[in-house]
C-alpha cells in the first residue's frame, strides 16, 4: 500500500523555498519524547552541515522547545488521526513512528528539489563535513546503506532475528538536476515506502524493507552503496555520523559526545581578548577542537561498546544457559 499527500500543497512549495541553494536536506523524525536528542544533533549539523537544511517531521501535534528552533530547521507534523490511526496501542504507535519513515522518504524523493538527502535518526550526532561524504561517493551508486554482519553473539543466540541492513541512516544522490528525476531513485523509494507501511505495526519493518530491496530488486541493488563510513554506533573519529544505537544513547561517553557538541557549538565566534593574545573561536577551530576530543574519547567507546558490552552479553547468556539446566 502506498500512502500519497503526507504533506499539504502549500509545505510542498515552501520546503523548496528554504532548500534552494543548499547542498542537501537532513531529514529527522521525531515524536515528543524524543525531543531531548534534537539539540545535539542540529548543534552537530550547525558545525559539520550548516549548508545543508533540515526537515524534522513531527509525530502528533506538539509544541517544538525553543532551544530546537533553529534558523537551519523547519518543520512540519503528521497528525495519525489524518491516516486513521488515532486508536492505536502503544507499541503500534512505536513501530508506525519508525516506519513512517517509509512513506516519508518517498514522498520527498518525489517533489523536492535537491540533488542529496539523507535520513538519520534524531538520537545521532553529525560528527564530519556532511558534504564530503557525498563528494566521495562513487558516481553510479545512488544508495548509501549501512549493513552490517552476524558477530559471534548473535551466534549464540540462533533464535534471535539478525537485521543486516540498518534503517537509522539512508542517504540518497543523483546525477540528474532533482532527486524526482532519477528513475532509480524513485523506485527504490517507493518499493521501500511500500513494504514499510504494508508492515507498518511490525518492529523493525524498516529494516526488512531494505533487506527485502536489496533481495528482491536486483536493478536497484546495483545502485547501493554499503558503507560503514556514513554511520556506526562505536563512535569512531572517521565516521561522519554518530548513532546512539539502543543502550548507548543512556552510556556515558554518549552523553560527553553530545554535551561537547552543544557546549563547542555556543562557543562559535566566541572571542578571548587577553594582553598579549586575541583569540576568536571560529567554525574552523571549534571543528578542530571537536576532532581531538573525539579521537581522545575514541579508546574509551571501544572499550565500553566493543570489548566491554560484548562481554557483559556473553557472561548474561552464560549465566542463563546454566540457570536452565539447574532448573532442569
Amino acid at each position: 500500500m502506498i500512502i500519497n499527500n503526507l504533506f499539504k500543497s502549500n509545505f510542498k512549495s515552501e520546503i523548496n523555498k528554504f532548500i534552494k541553494k543548499k547542498d542537501g536536506l537532513i531529514l529527522l523524525i521525531s515524536t515528543d519524547n524524543y525531543q531531548q536528542f534534537l539539540k545535539p544533533i542540529l548543534s552537530s549539523a550547525s558545525l559539520f552541515a550548516n549548508k545543508w537544511a533540515i526537515l524534522l517531521v513531527k509525530i502528533g501535534k506538539y509544541e517544538l522547545r525553543k532551544e530546537n528552533k533553529t534558523n537551519q530547521l523547519i518543520s512540519t507534523h503528521i497528525d495519525l488521526k489524518d491516516l486513521n490511526l488515532e486508536n492505536i496501542d502503544k507499541n503500534q504507535f512505536k513501530s508506525v513512528s519508525a516506519n513512517i519513515r517509509g512513506p516519508i522518504i518517498y514522498e520527498l524523493c518525489k517533489y523536492i528539489k535537491t540533488k542529496q538527502l539523507i535520513y538519520t535518526d534524531v538520537d545521532a550526532l553529525i560528527v564530519r563535513d556532511l558534504s564530503n561524504f557525498f563528494k566521495i561517493l562513487p558516481t553510479n551508486r545512488k544508495i548509501v546503506l549501512r549493513k552490517i554482519k552476524k558477530n559471534w553473539i548473535d551466534y549464540l543466540r540462533p533464535k534471535a532475528k539478525h537485521y543486516p541492513y540498518k534503517g537509522g541512516c539512508i542517504a540518497l544522490k543523483t546525477q540528474r538536476k532533482f532527486l524526482n528525476q532519477d528513475p532509480i531513485i524513485l523506485e527504490f523509494s517507493k518499493q521501500y515506502s511500500k513494504y514499510c507501511w504494508d508492515n507498518k505495526f511490525i518492529w523493525a519493518a524498516d529494516q526488512d524493507g531494505l533487506k527485502n530491496i536489496a533481495d528482491n530488486f536486483p536493478e536497484i541493488d546495483k545502485f547501493i552503496k554499503i558503507s560503514s563510513l556514513l554511520v556506526d554506533w562505536s563512535f569512531k573519529p572517521w565516521s561522519y555520523i554518530w548513532a546512539a544505537k539502543g543502550f548507548r544513547k543512556n552510556a556515558s561517553i554518549w552523553d560527553i559526545n553530545s554535551k561537547l557538541i552543544i557546549f563547542s557549538k555556543s562557543k562559535e565566534n566566541f572571542k578571548v581578548n587577553l594582553k598579549i593574545l586575541k583569540i576568536k573561536f571560529s567554525s574552523k577551530i571549534i571543528k578542530n577542537i571537536v576532532l581531538i576530543a573525539k579521537t581522545i574519547l575514541y579508546p574509551l567507546a571501544f572499550l565500553r561498546f566493543e570489548i566491554i558490552y560484548p562481554l557483559l552479553k556473553i557472561s548474561n547468556y552464560c549465566l542463563k544457559s546454566i540457570l536452565k539446566i539447574i532448573k532442569k
